[in-house]
């Protein structure tokens, strides 16, 4: 499975990522470091309507944090489509049918190669958070850090679950088609959102307020995390079960 892993690898241009990814870590880490939060500047400090002072240079590291988090929320889901795309331009699912050895190792490798990915960019984000709310002035700021944390779990998850419904399906009908039955799948997400912001209720978006959220994290974040841990088991259940349907479809075509 090793030379498997690593064709996907280098199908997505993995070294690449890999550089972006670490020099985009390490110059955040550093303007973090030198610019840390607790050295006040008065051109960047602002007053919140609750008379919190917050210096947004804090802000703009959370920022930056979690664009690394959605970055790799995105590439996840990217991957999927990439790595089958590259297989079938290069023939390899014909050439995996014809070899001695038991199919399911190709799909294993799909899945266990999307699970690497999910855990390199939770890793990656981990990292990153940590070092900007090290480096942040105690208060409001720390709290949005922690709040963003709280919602890490979720997103992985929900990549994974992406993944989850588009494997069996590129698989099973190739690039091309999967990607159409993708994109109209979108498309009908993408309908409903703008139905809703037409007809729908968007008072209710008036009435979140990030403050209380974050307290509330802060309050009960033992309870948070165990919320997120066992919520956490139905998507990887789900992950194995369109593990076990694409296995069932690659046997019936090498059938």
């Amino acid at each position: 499975m090793a030379g498997l892993l690593y064709k996907d690898f280098v199908s997505v241009k993995g070294k690449k990522l890999c550089l972006g990814y670490l020099i985009y870590l390490f110059v955040i880490s550093v303007l973090r470091i030198v610019f840390a939060g607790y050295h006040e500047v008065d051109e960047f400090i602002v007053t919140t309507e609750r008379g919190q002072t917050v210096n947004l240079l804090d802000a703009f590291f959370l920022c930056a944090s979690a664009i690394l988090l959605i970055m790799g929320a995105c590439y996840i889901n990217l991957f999927v489509q990439k790595i089958v795309e590259d297989d079938q331009k290069n023939k390899v699912m014909n050439y995996m049918k014809s070899m001695p050895f038991e199919k399911t190792t190709y799909v294993a490798s799909k899945y266990v190669f999307i699970l690497i990915c999910a855990y390199v960019s939770f890793t990656m984000y981990t990292i990153c958070s940590i070092i900007c709310k090290a480096f942040a002035k105690a208060g409001v700021m720390q709290d949005f850090q922690d709040a963003i944390n709280t919602m890490v779990l979720p997103l992985i998850m929900l990549a994974l679950f992406s993944a989850a419904v588009e494997l069996p399906l590129f698989l099973r009908l190739g690039y091309e088609k999967a990607m159409l039955v993708k994109i109209a799948l979108w498309l009908v997400l993408a309908l409903v959102a703008i139905g809703y912001m037409m007809f729908g209720n968007l008072t209710i978006f008036d009435r979140i307020d990030l403050q209380v959220i974050a307290d509330f994290i802060k309050a009960h974040k033992d309870a948070v995390i165990i919320v997120q841990v066992v919520a956490s088991v139905l998507p990887l259940a789900l992950y194995y079960l369109s593990y076990r349907i694409s296995c069932y479809i690659m046997a019936k075509e090498v059938d």
